[in-house]
């Protein structure tokens, strides 16, 4: 219990003690290149590659690689509905073709 004591207040001071940090500015550079495509019939790829240049654009610091897969997806019928929010009457919701 002796040692415990003065082990337990050395740290409470350190915790204590103010912190000494400094601002670091460091230009990077990101690029972002993506591919998407089909495989085989309605199978489909994504692929992404992101280098991120850093330490003053002097060099890759980082690279982010991303894939998937995935299938077709085919939309028969797109529409939009609204109804008015202001308090005044209406027949409900009205309901039109999406635009394009």
């Amino acid at each position: 219990m002796r040692r415990l004591l003065p082990a337990l207040s050395c740290a409470l001071i350190a915790m204590a003690a103010p912190a000494q940090a400094r601002t670091a500015e460091d230009e990077q550079f990101w690029l972002n290149l993506t591919a998407m495509g089909p495989i085989s019939g309605d199978l489909v790829y994504f692929a992404e590659i992101q280098p991120r240049f850093g330490d003053g654009v002097s060099g890759v610091d980082q690279t982010i690689l991303r894939g998937g897969l995935g299938s077709v997806a085919k939309i028969v019928k797109l529409e939009h509905a609204w109804r008015r929010l202001d308090g005044r009457n209406d027949d409900g919701f009205q309901v039109a073709p999406f635009p394009g």
